[in-house]
């Protein structure tokens, strides 16, 4: 049989490990949260880069000025996509980058995620291992010209 004295040392024992995993398990949480919001984020980032190229693409068909004009991309193309809290302004777009030195021709679109900037939120909104500011959030697609 065993003493009360060894079973309450069983016990201290069992407290004690579970204090030092219970602030593992909260900070892999936390940093499981903060890598899904980042990947959510950049999935959401790609989808609007994408549309944005096959835009600029079928808008460089119709009027071939928009290659080298930004207010003109702006107008026909970025001022169109908007993702709630993703994308709210055109300025997160940078200037398409037309190459019209292959065949066929391709546009190449940039989009960033700018927190706290365009009535964003800030990313990520709750952050206490400071590991955000390590996910630069930005997507880029490119979609060839058919003309």
């Amino acid at each position: 049989m065993r003493s009360k004295r060894a079973e309450g040392f069983t016990l201290a024992e069992t407290v004690g490990s579970m204090s030092l995993m219970i602030p593992l398990i909260v900070g892999c949480f936390m940093a499981f949260v903060e890598v899904s919001q980042a990947f959510s984020l950049r999935q959401d980032l790609s989808q609007a880069a994408r549309q944005a190229a096959y835009d600029m693409s079928v808008a460089y068909e119709k009027t071939p000025y928009v290659a080298s004009s930004r207010s003109s991309q702006d107008a026909l193309v970025y001022n169109g996509i908007r993702k709630t809290n993703v994308i709210n302004a055109s300025q997160q777009f940078d200037t398409a980058v037309f190459d019209l030195s292959t065949t066929p021709g391709n546009v190449t679109v940039t989009v960033h995620y700018q927190s706290g900037q365009h009535g964003l939120p800030a990313f990520p909104t709750f952050d206490p291992l400071n590991i955000g500011a390590n996910f630069p959030l930005q997507a880029s697609a490119t979609y060839s010209l058919n003309n």
